[in-house]
């Protein structure tokens, strides 16, 4: 694996790196407001936060250092820091707090952002002081099912796939100084038949006689470069990424060679360079055609991935770099092209690793679970703000904005979800036209531009059976196997896309069971029947003619899920040399 030149150990935004920015994880002063009385009598300027608790952990995990089990509504909290003012502004970070945050810097309102799963940034310029600062964040958080929560229960107890809330920051917070004129975002789009990236940049507050720079070199070796005037604050800037000096002079991304273009933005006012942030780049296209997945124009691409629920024990949803880095190369190892991040928008560490060791990453909106305009306008929004947020990883070859039928439950005969759907899918292929949506993974599809199927059919026989007519079955009028439904809505037929099982396996094994946990269809006795059953299954979904890859539910367990290839502690209940072989086929 080559690390990618502008790679900073542990800094949490790798597509987007600067060099001046400080942590602020560890260890905060933390408060249950049960009254929610803490706004009332002014907590964020002042009183008494009775708790300690380890940012960026969820309080009801072990590792914040509070574990508690119960749902409060309203949280708190607040850390002191020293920090020299000097020139330019102050950007604060937040990558993930559920579900509204509210911010305080000194007593001094900041902003307020909706949402669990996005970046939010806030300018802390006017309010930061020379010295001691002090910061307040009050995260309120409900079970709510019209908000989107993912696999967040709303029950009291956790069951089935619904596990433990995640209540308040879960992912990094941090600040970054930055000049008063600076690269608010770049936005990567890969004209791949031009063997070129297209550069879309905003400029914060731009004044004449600015220009922008962009440069990409490979191993070393600079290949290309140009410079814009900045004139209203946003433009693009197209970058040929040729080295003509070599035999092969294009390099393409791919899960077997994941090469990445070393890219720097250079901003210049007067002449002089101001800012400065190295990002990178990949020429890489995801395509279909004749019912194939094609990846740089190359056919026949067979998926082979599995289901990743990014759950990391005593963390919960919150893993260590080098967790997400774990779980990246145990992917890899297990002969995985391929990974559906499932009900979860994962840290933006893990799509990087994803980068360099190459991966194919499927990025999936969590879900809300009644359907109304409060539901429809709040996925609407965070949808969007991930997309943005995502879009330049090369890794994600597709985006799912709908999980069997979640939230939209009559999606099969109701129009107005229907077109939620549809327009969930356009939205997605606006932001990013260069990658694929999916409608709705599982069953019940609008517009799609793949056609994912789950199935639970615990032998092979089973899988055979269920697609024994595979155009009986894409037409709706032969639908068999375990929790399978139509693959199409009313008024939606088949177009020709590629089939992907993206749901299958699933089993648990009978030591499990007995313990409270579970999987679908009958439990295994050991490693070696669990072994026989992975192999006749996938066997038989290799045999479908029709079938363009699979996802198997899933790598690892998660709480009273045992289900996964590897245990939550991501031991494997097999030899991973096996388990390799099976997979690979």
């Amino acid at each position: 694996m080559r690390h990618v030149k502008c790679y900073r150990e542990n800094y949490p935004r790798p597509q987007f790196v600067r060099g001046d920015y400080t942590s602020l994880d560890g260890v905060w002063k933390f408060a249950f407001d049960e009254e929610n009385i803490g706004e009332r009598e002014n907590w964020q300027k002042g009183g008494a936060f009775p708790l300690e608790i380890v940012v960026p952990y969820s309080y009801h995990t072990e590792k914040s250092g509070i574990g508690r089990e119960a749902p409060c509504d309203n949280v708190w909290y607040r850390r002191t820091f020293s920090f020299s003012k000097g020139e330019g502004r102050v950007l604060l970070h937040f990558d993930g707090c559920d579900y509204l945050a509210k911010v305080w810097l000194n007593g001094i309102f900041l902003g307020a952002h909706e949402g669990g799963y996005a970046r939010f940034t806030f300018d802390a310029t006017n309010a930061i002081a020379d010295g001691e600062n002090t910061l307040t964040v009050k995260c309120e958080d409900a079970a709510d099912i019209l908000q989107p929560r993912g696999k967040q229960r709303w029950t009291p107890q956790s069951a089935s796939c619904f596990y433990t809330e995640t209540t308040g920051i879960w992912k990094s917070v941090w600040m970054e100084r930055v000049p008063a004129r600076y690269i608010e975002r770049v936005s990567q789009d890969i004209l791949f038949e031009q063997d070129s990236v297209r550069y879309c940049y905003r400029v914060k507050d731009p004044k004449p006689g600015m220009r922008l720079r962009v440069e990409a070199e490979f191993d070393g070796v600079k290949l290309a470069a140009a410079t814009a005037d900045v004139t209203d604050g946003y433009g693009e800037i197209v970058l040929r990424l040729v080295n003509k000096h070599k035999l092969l002079p294009m390099k393409y991304w791919s899960p077997a060679q994941p090469n990445l273009y070393d890219v720097t933005y250079t901003l210049f006012e007067d002449g002089k360079p101001t800012d400065v942030v190295g990002s990178y780049s990949a020429l890489v296209r995801y395509d279909t055609y004749g019912g194939s997945f094609r990846l740089n124009y190359f056919p026949s691409v067979y998926l082979r991935m599995a289901l990743d629920q990014g759950y990391f024990g005593k963390g919960g949803l919150t893993g260590e770099p080098c967790e997400l880095e774990r779980d990246v190369k145990l992917l890899k190892e297990l002969g995985f092209n391929g990974v559906r991040k499932h009900e979860k928008i994962e840290d933006e560490r893990f799509c990087y690793f994803c980068d360099v060791y190459g991966l194919l990453l499927w990025c999936e909106m969590p879900s809300f679970y009644a359907f109304a305009e409060d539901s429809v306008a709040r996925l609407s929004a965070q949808w969007q703000e991930v997309l943005l947020q995502y879009r330049n990883f090369p890794c994600i070859m597709a985006y799912v904005s709908f999980n069997e039928s979640w939230g939209v439950m009559h999606v099969s005969e109701n129009g107005r979800e229907q077109s939620f759907t549809r327009a969930m899918y356009h939205l997605t292929k606006t932001i990013c036209p260069d990658r694929l949506a999916i409608s709705n993974d599982g069953w019940d599809h609008t517009e799609s531009d793949l056609v994912t199927i789950h199935n639970y059919e615990g032998t092979g026989q089973g899988i055979l059976d269920s697609y024994a007519d595979m155009a009986g079955f894409l037409s709706g009028e032969r639908v068999k196997g375990l929790l399978t439904r139509a693959p199409f809505c009313k008024g939606y037929a088949y177009g020709g896309q590629p089939v992907v099982l993206s749901e299958c396996v699933g089993i648990t094994f009978e030591q499990d069971t007995e313990n409270g946990g579970w999987g679908y269809g009958k439990a295994a006795r050991d490693s070696e029947d669990f072994l026989a059953r992975l192999k006749s299954i996938l066997d038989a979904v290799r045999s479908v003619p029709a079938c363009a890859g699979f996802c198997i539910t899933q790598i690892a367990d998660v709480m009273q899920e045992k289900n996964g290839l590897l245990t939550e502690e991501r031991a494997p209940k097999a030899p991973l040399a096996r388990m390799r072989e099976i997979i690979l086929g």
